[in-house]
C-alpha cells in the first residue's frame, strides 16, 4: 500500500487522478478489457490542469493490496485522489470501457476546479 500511497501523493501534488485496474492473468474479462483500457488511457483528453496516472495491479501477485483497496470482483477499477482517498471503486465487464471513461472523466471534472483555483 505504501507504493499506492506514494503514487496518490505525487499525483495529488500535480492535480492528477490515480486509476488502478485490478486484474488477474486467468480472468477472461480482464484480458478482453485490458487492451481497451490501454487505448482509452492513450487517447483520453483530461480537463486542463489535470491528468490521470494509470496502474495495473495483478491481484494474484498483490492480493493483500487488492483486499485493502476493497476489490472483490475482477476486473475492477479504483480511482484515487490526494486528500479524498478512494473516489470510486467499481467493477465492470469485458465491454465496460465506456463506464471506465465516464467515471474517470467525472473525477477529473471534480479535480479541474481545484487546478483552476491554484492558478
Amino acid at each position: 500500500m505504501a507504493d499506492v500511497t506514494a503514487a496518490v501523493a505525487a499525483a495529488g501534488a500535480a492535480n492528477r487522478l490515480v486509476a488502478l485496474r485490478a486484474f488477474a492473468p486467468h480472468c477472461r474479462s480482464c484480458k478482453t478489457l485490458g487492451p481497451k483500457v490501454g487505448r482509452l488511457a492513450a487517447g483520453l483528453s483530461p480537463p486542463p490542469g489535470t491528468g490521470v496516472d494509470w496502474y495495473d495491479v495483478d491481484c494474484t501477485a498483490h492480493g493483500g493490496l487488492c483486499k485493502e483497496l476493497g476489490v472483490k470482483l475482477l476486473p475492477s477499477f479504483v480511482l484515487l485522489a490526494e486528500g479524498r482517498g478512494t473516489c470510486q471503486l467499481f467493477s465492470t465487464g469485458p465491454f465496460g470501457v465506456n463506464t471506465v471513461k465516464l467515471r474517470v472523466m467525472e473525477e477529473l471534472t471534480r479535480l479541474a476546479p481545484v487546478a483552476e483555483a491554484g492558478l
